[in-house]
């Protein structure tokens, strides 16, 4: 058998073009609908998002607790001992759990009042007599350390 010699055929070519040209269209065709269907659906998975995160915190909510940053004085006043002032103090805490649309209907509300007494001055029960002494007429006290 003789071997025949290759020919150069146009219509060969034209074929591989054109499954080239089809193969092409196809992707472009494949990725312009994906593009346009992820730009279609992002307005409603924003959405689905934003109402998911709503629904859990009315299912769900954070206890809120709010401490008043003031601290109310009642009285300072001086004493005619050697306890040199005393201090009323009062504090206002509050929390509040279940915040949220429906936290006035079904939330609870947590109000906590500290309130107390500090006195500052000397323990005179630490002193004893071997504190004092007496020097050219002037009464000499030696204080506790604490």
């Amino acid at each position: 058998m003789e071997k025949k010699p290759f020919r150069f055929s146009w219509v060969g070519l034209v074929l591989i073009l054109l499954a080239v040209a089809v193969t092409g269209a196809a992707w472009f065709m494949a990725l312009s609908i994906r593009n346009r269907v992820d730009a279609t659906l992002s307005p409603i998975q924003q959405a689905n998002s934003a109402i998911s995160t709503q629904i859990s915190s009315l299912l769900h909510p954070t206890p809120t607790v709010i401490p008043d940053p003031v601290t109310i004085i009642r009285e300072v006043q001086s004493l005619a001992r050697l306890e040199t002032i005393q201090y009323s103090v009062e504090k206002v805490i509050t929390a509040e759990v279940n915040q949220g649309v429906f936290g006035p209907l079904f939330g609870d509300k947590l109000l906590f009042v500290a309130h107390g007494y500090v006195i500052a001055g000397i323990d005179m029960a630490k002193i004893s007599t071997q504190d004092m002494w007496l020097s050219n007429g002037v009464l000499h006290v030696q204080l506790p350390e604490t």
